[in-house]
């Protein structure tokens, strides 16, 4: 999508299409959104519902929002904050397992045209060439079914996206509430989104202050994001540290070497302790520090880079 950017800077601007071009664009509109709805309802065919997803549906359904102070243990044996089951509470008024992946993968592929929308309004050519690519992308559409705590971070990252645009469209307070509220939903859903939501806030505060907004409502929305993170404190973290200790989540932070289970099959056949010598190495190197942390943050902010580029080129 960044490519493009760039790719729309350079084209000469096009004469406006003409009534029989633009039935056409609008009859093809209609004709992808089928085809993409049927895709989705036969990718919610194949989602799994295993022990992970059906347990953080099951519970939200059984427990209701009052009983839930944390969510399902991960496999470091710590549990994750109450999100997901927070967010299986909303989504057991759907009436199937069934209807909740079509849901979810109907929920991304609007994320998805929204943000292309936002990007591209004045020109359908490069809105088409933005969102196809990534709505029809098979890694995206065989995720997105799955109510897995990972995949719902990926909604988050999208919709992310539109608000920062959004911010760069038009430079306003009220832009940072929303933006507020998926950096709250990253940790609270997945305890390793910490990770998201902190290259999210210091992507926030690189598009501000790229692009400063107007600050007649500064109060007003200052007010509102505290009363956002107060709400996220009573429902998510006082329930969650009343059930596990500072120290515990600390300990989480310390990744052990687990080379074999991170391979592609691929290798399935090949010398594992060859393989896995580097991955080892870089481990031993980080271990019992918070080095890797620092370095997957660099990571993501690198990768976002490219794209806040691009956003910065879309405005000028």
């Amino acid at each position: 999508m960044t490519a493009i950017y760039f790719f729309n800077e350079e084209t000469p601007k096009r004469k406006m299409p003409t009534k029989t071009q633009k039935s056409i664009v609008i009859g093809a509109i209609i004709f992808l959104t089928i085809l993409f709805l049927a895709d989705s309802y036969y990718w919610a065919q194949l989602s799994q519902w295993r022990e992970d997803q059906s347990a953080n549906l099951w519970l939200g359904y059984t427990r209701g929002p009052s009983h839930i102070p944390v969510g399902l243990i991960s496999s470091r044996k710590l549990p994750n904050p109450n999100g997901m089951l927070l967010l299986g509470f909303f989504l057991s008024v759907l009436p199937s397992l069934l209807a909740v992946s079509f849901f979810l993968r109907v929920t991304q592929i609007i994320l998805v045209v929204l943000v292309g929308w936002r990007a591209f309004a004045k020109s359908w050519q490069y809105f088409l060439l933005a969102t196809i690519p990534s709505v029809s992308s098979v890694i995206l559409r065989s995720t997105s079914v799955e109510f897995w705590n990972q995949n719902t971070i990926t909604l988050l990252n999208i919709f992310f996206l539109f608000w920062a645009i959004q911010y760069l469209k038009n430079a306003s307070l009220w832009n940072i509430p929303p933006i507020t509220i998926l950096i709250l939903l990253a940790p609270s859903l997945y305890l390793a989104g910490i990770v998201n939501a902190i290259v999210m806030t210091l992507l926030t505060i690189a598009i501000m202050a790229y692009k400063r907004p107007d600050q007649s409502k500064f109060w007003t929305v200052f007010g509102i994001v505290l009363l956002f993170i107060g709400l996220s404190i009573v429902v998510t973290w006082r329930p969650y540290f009343h059930n596990v200790s500072l120290e515990q989540v600390l300990h989480y932070s310390r990744i052990q070497a687990d080379p074999i289970s991170s391979l592609p099959l691929a290798f399935k056949h090949a010398d594992l302790r060859i393989l896995s010598l580097p991955t080892q190495i870089l481990l031993k190197i980080v271990d019992n520090s918070y080095i890797l942390q620092v370095m997957r943050i660099i990571y993501y902010l690198v990768l976002c880079a490219f794209s806040l580029a691009g956003w910065v080129r879309l405005v000028e």
